[in-house]
């Protein structure tokens, strides 16, 4: 029984390390053909290329799971290997089915080689629990037996419910820019660390230090992508401009007239084509027009308004581009943005950081979903950002949501409200909770109150407490889908607590 519910608990633990940040999409981007041809790789990459440190962690974080899978599962009457097979084929089968999840969430990739090293760790985990078939469980009975009694511990555990809250009074407003990093270069067509590149045209890219009016954005668009339109742009706020009219070369000039204008470096240049009528570049194969240093100027312009804006004339190659495949980005690698303007299949995100979003942007990611881009026309694109709601214009006009930072993300857990996220937050925060302090209590009283109602009513008013403040001082209504769930997680958390009560049992020392 104690097996099987920590299996249980650990898997919840890894599907929420691996679904992270929820974003889900109601249609696959891939087919199943495409999903089973990752497996290519695992017959074709060198010991070097397969050895890598993901693949590592992967295995590390199975052995868990495998230990405790063996003891939940695996029958004492099977010999060594066929318990090792048959738990690798569960194993397996298991890391199988959490991968072909993934394909429905656009931020996470589905590997063939990660379905190899989970089978791998809880291989090895069975293996480390069957050659020590009663070692484990009795340090592991004798150890409980002395953490469900520590006040310590459960001191630590009421702590620990209390981050959400302390997270966000220490990010509060969290609004503004200040934990950008001004170490990380600009790039157009793809990610710094050149693995999510975008193909296409791009005709004008321009960067402001303010949200552009919506008149204003109108008045771009009408005036389109000739020259006059050009020289008549407001200079606002502008802080870089690529106009692509040098025709030919590796270096694509910031024509802003800014006295720290930011040249780009074209990287290879035999991967673009300079366009002509209407000036442009267009990226053939993978490439990258990069800052040759990081974009310091950038940098002290955007955090000392905290505001911005996102001009685009552009025409994708291909509406399967994915990652987000990045058009715009400010960034040191795919996990770590100032901001992020990509293509997401024949969609547009834009991803953003603040403190309220985390390091890497997401929960302010801002996203199409009507599959509006098409690979004849030139599409004008404007993102902007300002006192927390983050705004997107196609070709003029604003697009029918808008993403308000304050009200639409899940303050301390750096993911948007969305059902699947609101249930791994509070099973995040707020299970642990509920499920030592009702061991804890049990081992101190019988009395149902204390035992029962007592870890509950803890868990639950840790949450509405954040909550409560957050909807007051974010001005926003309480979210009442969210104490539900924390509702239906704490009495999970009690529930699972007195299952591993073990004062009812002989406790065994260790050997």
């Amino acid at each position: 029984m104690r097996a099987t519910l920590l299996a249980f608990i650990y898997l919840i633990c890894l599907l929420i390390a691996t679904l992270f940040p929820f974003d889900t999409s109601l249609s696959s981007r891939f087919s199943m053909g495409d999903y089973l041809s990752g497996f290519g790789p695992l017959f074709t990459r060198g010991p070097q290329q397969f050895w890598t440190s993901d693949f590592r962690e992967n295995i590390v974080l199975f052995i868990p799971l495998g230990i405790f899978l063996h003891y939940a599962l695996v029958p004492q009457t099977r010999s060594k290997l066929a318990s090792m097979l048959w738990l690798a084929g569960c194993a397996g089968l298991l890391s199988f089915s959490v991968e072909l999840v993934q394909v429905y969430f656009p931020e996470r990739v589905p590997s063939a080689t990660d379905v190899l090293a989970n089978t791998v760790g809880a291989t090895v985990g069975g293996l480390l629990a069957s050659c020590l078939p009663t070692v484990v469980p009795r340090y592991a009975a004798w150890l409980w037996a002395k953490v469900e009694r520590s006040t310590t511990m459960a001191c630590v555990v009421l702590l620990y419910g209390m981050v959400p809250a302390v997270l966000w009074l220490v990010q509060f407003p969290g609004l503004d820019f200040r934990n950008w990093n001004a170490r990380y270069t600009f790039q157009l067509g793809n990610e710094a660390t050149r693995n999510a590149p975008w193909l296409g045209k791009l005709y004008r890219t321009a960067l402001y230090s303010r949200a552009l009016a919506p008149a204003e954005i109108v008045q771009h668009y009408q005036a389109g992508l000739s020259v006059d339109a050009q020289a008549s742009r407001g200079q606002e706020g502008l802080i870089a401009l690529y106009a692509f009219g040098e025709g030919a070369g590796n270096l694509a000039r910031d024509v802003s007239t800014r006295d720290a204008s930011l040249d780009l470096t074209v990287t290879p240049a035999s991967h673009i084509h300079w366009l002509h009528g209407p000036q442009g570049i267009e990226m053939v194969k993978p490439a990258i027009l990069e800052s040759r240093g990081p974009a310091t100027q950038f940098f002290s312009a955007l955090t000392a308004t905290s505001a911005l804006s996102i001009e685009v004339w552009m025409t994708p190659t291909r509406l399967d581009q994915i990652g987000p495949a990045r058009i715009v980005s400010f960034s040191q690698d795919p996990f770590h943005n100032n901001f992020m303007f990509g293509q997401q299949g024949a969609d547009i995100h834009f991803q953003l950081r603040t403190p309220l979003s985390g390091g890497r942007g997401s929960p302010a990611n801002l996203k199409t979903n009507n599959a509006f881009l098409t690979t004849e026309a030139i599409f004008h694109l404007v993102a902007t950002y300002a006192d927390g709601v983050a705004r997107l214009y196609v070709n003029g006009s604003e697009y029918k949501t808008h993403f308000n930072l304050a009200q639409d993300a899940i303050v301390g857990f750096y993911a948007t409200k969305r059902p699947i996220a609101q249930m791994a937050y509070t099973f995040f925060y707020f299970f642990p909770v509920s499920f030592f302090l009702s061991a804890y209590f049990s081992t101190w009283s019988r009395a149902n109150v204390t035992t029962w109602f007592l870890p509950f009513a803890i868990a639950v008013g840790l949450l509405s407490l954040t909550e409560i403040a957050q909807a007051f001082v974010f001005d926003r209504a309480i979210d009442l889908p969210l104490l539900g769930y924390g509702v239906l997680t704490s009495i999970v958390g009690v529930f699972s607590g007195k299952a591993f009560v073990s004062k009812a049992l002989v406790q065994p020392e260790p050997a």
